[in-house]
């Protein structure tokens, strides 16, 4: 910004309203007192420091804390895209990374496991993945080893299953 002093006397000028008028005044009495300590009009820093105080006065301040609170509560609707989406956006505005093991415990309690499967059978197009419930998979499970069926990474007669917990 060419004229950083002006930019903020403008910004300042639209800004209208009691719970502002505060605010406004105590900035001028901010800018006066740089001013004082020589700092010129011209100067970035008189910019630099009003921005920050701006985002210090107006900004959600506890929206880290929120969007960590919203995270752990997040269940999986009916769209898994949808999911993901607001998970990874509520991570990043939590300041928690992805790969860090206790978001990825956080993502397993609020994902339902069967649509998870479907979503990741979507983008496998070479292998057909057929998702049971749990409890039925461990009765195919039985019948095909009392069968004799030789059974080797899940694949039984060249159909590839899923594994639920």
């Amino acid at each position: 910004m060419k004229k950083p002093f002006s930019g903020i006397v403008t910004m300042l000028s639209y800004m209208d309203g009691t719970c502002v008028d505060a605010w406004k005044e105590e900035q001028l009495d901010k800018m006066k007192e740089e001013a004082d300590k020589g700092i010129q009009e011209t100067d970035e820093i008189l910019w630099d420091n009003f921005i920050e105080r701006f985002k210090n006065a107006f900004e959600n301040q506890n929206r880290r804390s929120e969007a960590y609170q919203e995270l752990c509560k997040l269940k999986q609707g009916e769209s898994l895209d949808d999911f993901f989406a607001k998970f990874k956006q509520l991570a990043h505005e939590a300041g928690v990374p992805l790969d860090d093991k206790g978001t990825i415990e956080t993502l397993k309690h609020a994902i339902v496991v069967n649509s998870l499967l479907l979503w990741v059978a979507r983008l496998d197009d070479g292998a057909e993945l057929k998702v049971t419930d749990p409890k039925e998979q461990q009765g195919d499970v039985e019948e095909e080893e009392a069968k004799g069926e030789e059974r080797r990474d899940g694949v039984y007669g060249g159909q590839r299953r899923a594994k639920c917990c």
